[in-house]
């Protein structure tokens, strides 16, 4: 019975303030018009290779317009079942390769349970990412005309 009553007191607080206190809208920051998290790319392009197989497969964003001689090393991973690709977070790889940086984004994963359980053997598929990030590397050095990776200014991210 107490609970009711001052579940029924808070309600009419709630509504009492709500009805004689004026609000102040709400908006948003401006985005900056520069350096990090600006609305400003500073590539016009991507260039998208692909590589590996199963899931050792893996993904590199190039910036290009203009392509930098070497770039920062973006790994963009995604979480535990995705494993028809890219598209999750192809727009996430693609603005920060834009924003001046290689991505690399591994598959790691084939279906639910290849090549690992989720949570309960983790390490095949933690194998797997390794296994794709040194090829997408392996790769990019192979090739002195692509973009090469900055290995000194490298981060890690996902979803």
């Amino acid at each position: 019975m107490r609970r009711a009553i001052s579940l029924a007191v808070c309600v009419v607080l709630m509504l009492a303030l709500g009805t004689t206190t004026a609000r102040a809208a709400v908006t948003q920051p401006a985005q900056p018009k520069t350096g990090p998290e600006s609305s400003r790319d500073t590539h016009g392009g991507v260039r998208v290779s692909a590589g590996g197989t199963g899931p050792s497969a893996w993904y590199v964003f190039e910036p290009t317009a203009p392509q930098p001689a070497s770039a920062p090393v973006a790994v963009v991973t995604h979480g535990y079942y995705e494993f028809s690709g890219n598209a999750a977070n192809a727009a996430i790889a693609r603005h920060t390769a834009r924003m001046g940086n290689v991505v690399i984004y591994t598959r790691w994963q084939t279906g639910v349970v290849v090549p690992c359980l989720g949570p309960i053997n983790i390490e095949p598929c933690m194998a797997s990412e390794v296994a794709g990030i040194k090829g997408a590397l392996a790769d990019l050095r192979a090739d002195k005309t692509r973009v090469q990776p900055q290995l000194d200014r490298v981060s890690y991210f996902g979803f």
